[in-house]
C-alpha cells in the first residue's frame, strides 16, 4: 500500500499483478509487496517474461522519476533502456528463464524519465511458480556519482602519471631498506636500464665502492631516526653498462597519515657533465672573471681570499667583501670540506636566482675554491613535482575514502539481499505447508468419502462376482491408493513433525515415503540422537534431503539410498549417499538448479557442503552445519 498526504491507497502495480497471476506466486508477491514496497533506501522492481514490469516500489521512483502508476504495464526496456542496445540483458535474462539462477552483481546503465543517464549495480532474483521461472525481481544501487567522481581522479592520476613520465629528471621512490619501489622512464634511462629494470633493486647496488655503500647505509638509518631537513647530496652511480656518472639527489620523507617516515621520495640529476665543467672551470681559475657565475676562494680561517665580478653581487648581499670573513654557515661548510677532504653543495638565493654552491678543498693550501652555478630552473621543476605528489596522494585518499564508502554500502546491500532471499525462502515453506494442509483437509477428506461410497456401492451390489461388483471395488481399492499417495505428498510439503525435535523423525517418514512411492530402497540411519535449537534448520535439512533424493532418483537413477545424520560437538553433519550414476555421468548441468537450490539453504544455515564421487559407485552429498548451544 502506498500512502499519499495521509490517505491510503491500493497498489496499482499489484492490482495489475493480481489480474496476471493467482494461486502461491500471486500470495507470495502480496507478501513481498508488504515487505519492501515502501523502502525508500533500495530501488526494487519487477517484470513477467514479456518484460511488463508488474512491481515498483517507491525508491524505483525517487531514482528514475517514474511513479508507480506510470511504469507498471509498461515493458521496462520502452521506459528505462531508450532504445539501447539489450544485448547482454537479454543474455542475462535467458540464463535466469531458462536455469532459475541469480545473477550476480553487474553494472548496467539505464535513464531516468528526463532522459538522465544513470549507473547502478543490479541484482536480478528469480520467482518460480509450478517449478519455473515465471517472474523476476531486480535490485538497483545508485553508483552514478561514484562513477564520476572516479572519471575525474582517473584524469588527474593520468596528467600526473604524464608529467612524470616525461619530465627529464629522474624520480625514485624507495622504502626505508632502501629499495627501489618506483622509478620513472628518466631514471632508467639515466641508470642506462629498460623500463621495469630498476624496481626492487637497493638503492646501495648501484653504487662503485663498497666504501660508498657503507657510509650510505649509514646515512639512511641516521636521517630515519633523526629526521633533519633534507639536505641535497651527491655521489658517483654505476651504469649499467658499466659508465661512471655523477648525480645530484634531492630527496624528501615520505610519511604515512600518522606522519610517520615510511620512505623516501628523490628526484636524481645527471650532474656528469656539470662535474666535468667544473673541472674545466677549476683549470679556469687563472682566469675567473671570464665565469659568469661567482668564483670565490676562502682560506682556512674563513677569511675571503678572491671573487670575480659575479661573486661581488653576492658578497654584497652577505654584507661582506674580500679581506673580511665569510657568512657563519659559509665557514662551517668551510671546515667540514677541509677536514673530510670531500666537495660540499650549498644553495643561496642571489637577486631572485637560486646559485647553487660547489665548495672544492684545496688542503693542501689550506683553502677552499668555491664555484656557483644558477639552478632557479631546476629549483622550479623540483617544486613542481613536489606539489604534483601532493595533489595525488590526497586525490588517492579521496578515491580510497570513496572505494571504502562503496564497498560499504556494496556489504549493506548484499546482506539486505540475504535477508530478502531468506524471507522469500520462508514465504516458500510457509506456502507449501498451506498447499500440504489443503491436500490433506480438503483433497484427501474428499478421496475418503469417494472410498466410503465405493465401499457402500460393493456392498449394495451385493457378494455375487458380477462385473459391477468388481468394478467397485477397484474403484475404492485405486482411491484409496491415490489416498495414500496424497497423504504422502502432504506430508513431504509439510511435514507435521518438522520442527527442531522433530527431524529425525521427519527424515524417517520421508525415506518410508520413498521407498513406497519410488520402489526403491532407502534407508535413514542416526545412531544417536541429535537435538537441534533452530526450528529453521531443521527445514532447511528436511528440504536439503528432499532436494538431494529427488535428484538423485531423477537424475542418477539410483536403486539405493542411505541418509545419516550425526553430531560432534557443536557440528553437525548430513550425508545423502546412492549407488546410481556417478556425478559427472548424471551431469551437473541437469541437476544444477538442484544443487544451486541445495547450495543456497546451506549458505542460509551458515554451513558448507560438498558432492562427491562414491568409490563403490554413485554420489555422496555431505552438509556440515553449526548447531549453537542455547
Amino acid at each position: 500500500m502506498l500512502t499519499e498526504k495521509g490517505v491510503e491507497v491500493k497498489s496499482k502495480r499489484f492490482e495489475e499483478l493480481s489480474k496476471y497471476t493467482q494461486g502461491p506466486l500471486g500470495r507470495t508477491l502480496s507478501l513481498i509487496d508488504t515487505l519492501v514496497s515502501d523502502t525508500a533506501a533500495v530501488p526494487m522492481w519487477g517484470f513477467d517474461r514479456d518484460g511488463i514490469i508488474r512491481y515498483w516500489n517507491t525508491a524505483c521512483q525517487l531514482l528514475y522519476g517514474y511513479t508507480a502508476a506510470e511504469a507498471v504495464g509498461q515493458r521496462f526496456q520502452d521506459v528505462l533502456l531508450s532504445g539501447q542496445d539489450t544485448g547482454q540483458l537479454d543474455r542475462e535474462l535467458e540464463k535466469i528463464w531458462g536455469t532459475g539462477q541469480i545473477t550476480p552483481l553487474r553494472e548496467w546503465t539505464l535513464y531516468t524519465r528526463t532522459g538522465q543517464k544513470r549507473c547502478v549495480y543490479s541484482v536480478m532474483l528469480p520467482v518460480f511458480e509450478r517449478g519455473i521461472v515465471d517472474y523476476v525481481f531486480r535490485i538497483d544501487v545508485d553508483i552514478t556519482e561514484h562513477k564520476w567522481a572516479e572519471d575525474i581522479i582517473h584524469a588527474s592520476e593520468e596528467r600526473y602519471r604524464a608529467l612524470v613520465e616525461t619530465i627529464p629528471y629522474g624520480i625514485e621512490e624507495i622504502d626505508l631498506s632502501g629499495r627501489i619501489i618506483f622509478a620513472n622512464k628518466s631514471l632508467h634511462k639515466i641508470y642506462g636500464y629498460t623500463d621495469g629494470e630498476l624496481f626492487g633493486k637497493e638503492v646501495f647496488d648501484l653504487m662503485i665502492s663498497e666504501e660508498e655503500k657503507d657510509k650510505t647505509r649509514k646515512y639512511f638509518k641516521s636521517i630515519t631516526s633523526t629526521q633533519h631537513l633534507p639536505i641535497p647530496y651527491e655521489h658517483k652511480v654505476l651504469t649499467k653498462d658499466g659508465r661512471v656518472i655523477d648525480v645530484q639527489v634531492n630527496w624528501s620523507y615520505k610519511r604515512n597519515k600518522g606522519g610517520g617516515v615510511v620512505g623516501f621520495i628523490s628526484i636524481i640529476t645527471d650532474v656528469t657533465d656539470h662535474k666535468r665543467a667544473q673541472k674545466e672551470i677549476a683549470g679556469l681559475a687563472k682566469f675567473p672573471s671570464e665565469n659568469p657565475f661567482p668564483v670565490l676562494r676562502i682560506a682556512g680561517d674563513g677569511t675571503i681570499l678572491y671573487s670575480n665580478r659575479a661573486g661581488l653581487s653576492l658578497l654584497k648581499q652577505w654584507g661582506v667583501r674580500v679581506g673580511k670573513p665569510a657568512p657563519a654557515d659559509c665557514r662551517n661548510i668551510l671546515a667540514d670540506v677541509l677536514n673530510s677532504k670531500c666537495n660540499r653543495v650549498m644553495e643561496v638565493e642571489c637577486r631572485g636566482h637560486s646559485i647553487s654552491l660547489d665548495f672544492a678543498p684545496v688542503s693542501k693550501n689550506n683553502y677552499v675554491n668555491v664555484y656557483g652555478r644558477d639552478v632557479t630552473e631546476l629549483k622550479k621543476a623540483q617544486q613542481q613535482i613536489l606539489e604534483l605528489n601532493k595533489n595525488l596522494e590526497k586525490r588517492v585518499n579521496q578515491r580510497t575514502v570513496g572505494l571504502i564508502r562503496a564497498h560499504r554500502q556494496l556489504l549493506q546491500d548484499a546482506e539486505e539481499r540475504r535477508s530478502l532471499e531468506k524471507e522469500i525462502l520462508n514465504i516458500s515453506e510457509r506456502e507449501k505447508r498451506l498447499i500440504g494442509e489443503e491436500m490433506h483437509d480438503s483433497i484427501g477428506q474428499q478421496l475418503a468419502g469417494i472410498a466410503f461410497m465405493a465401499k457402500v456401492l460393493e456392498q449394495r451390489l451385493g457378494d455375487d462376482s458380477s462385473e459391477e461388483t468388481a468394478n467397485a471395488a477397484e474403484i475404492a481399492k485405486l482411491v484409496n491408493k491415490v489416498m495414500d499417495q496424497t497423504r504422502s505428498l502432504a506430508k513431504g510439503l509439510h511435514p507435521m513433525d518438522l520442527d527442531a525435535s522433530g527431524l529425525q523423525l521427519s527424515l524417517k517418514e520421508l525415506a518410508a515415503t520413498t521407498r513406497r512411492l519410488f520402489d526403491i530402497n532407502c534407508t535413514f540411519k542416526c545412531n544417536r540422537p541429535v537435538t537441534l535449537n533452530d526450528a529453521s534448520v531443521a527445514a532447511h535439512l528436511y528440504r536439503i534431503t528432499q532436494e538431494a533424493i529427488t535428484n538423485a532418483i531423477k537424475h542418477g537413477r539410483t536403486k539405493n539410498i542411505q541418509v545419516q545424520l550425526t553430531s560432534a560437538g557443536n557440528k553437525c553433519m548430513l550425508e545423502i549417499k546412492n549407488d546410481g550414476l556417478d556425478f559427472s555421468e548424471a551431469g551437473a548441468n541437469s541437476a544444477g538448479i538442484g544443487l544451486r537450490i541445495i547450495d543456497h539453504r546451506v549458505e542460509m544455515i551458515g554451513g558448507s557442503f560438498d558432492v562427491r564421487r562414491n568409490s563403490e559407485g554413485g554420489t555422496i552429498l555431505t552438509c556440515v552445519f553449526p548447531n549453537k548451544k542455547q
